[in-house]
């Protein structure tokens, strides 16, 4: 049996460079906007377990096909919050075979969050039914492999505040303005 390949490519993203990996079962990773192609490629290595790393073949997307699509999406998403890339995003096959299940349901229900709106850590632990695990789904937030597809951003601290984010809070606030939401604090 041939191993999998994983396609990854690069596109410039108007907040920078972003980097995109897919399986053919669907996305495995896209990091957050970087200073330039190489800083992405290397984020996008971080996200990805070392299996798939060793898979990763780099490439200029084919036309229309899934990893261009991807690339395209997030890059109108970056560019101008473009309201139709949302529901893009939203569609996406993901392949999350790597990811433990319980950080699987977390970013499964982080996926629901719908633009513009936001929950907190404790609301996705309710969801994912284990009241109490705020902490745990803080950490499954911040080994998202695949933002803004599971969009972590979307999720704030109990009091609403913007905490903890990969990109830092600068983008996270950025990200959700993009969407229509104005954080108070």
């Amino acid at each position: 049996m041939q191993a999998e390949t994983v396609q990854a490519g690069t596109i410039q993203a108007g907040m920078g460079w972003v980097a995109a990996a897919v399986s053919e079962a669907g996305v495995v990773g896209v990091c957050l906007p970087e200073a330039s192609p190489e800083a992405a490629r290397r984020r996008l290595l971080r996200l990805l377990p070392p299996d798939r790393q060793t898979r990763l073949g780099w490439e200029e997307p084919a036309p229309g096909s899934l990893l261009d699509r991807v690339l395209q999406t997030v890059a109108a998403y970056y560019r101008s919050g473009d309201p139709g890339a949302f529901a893009e995003l939203a569609a996406f096959p993901l392949d999350l075979t790597a990811v433990p299940a319980f950080s699987r349901r977390v970013l499964e229900a982080a996926r629901r969050i719908p633009p513009g709106q936001v929950r907190t850590y404790g609301q996705l632990a309710r969801e994912v039914g284990r009241p109490g695990a705020a902490r745990a789904v803080g950490q499954a937030m911040a080994r998202n492999p695949v933002c803004p597809l599971v969009p972590c951003h979307r999720v704030v601290g109990a009091d609403g505040s913007l905490t903890g984010f990969g990109g830092g809070l600068a983008l996270k606030r950025r990200m959700l303005a993009l969407e229509g939401f104005e954080p108070e604090t």
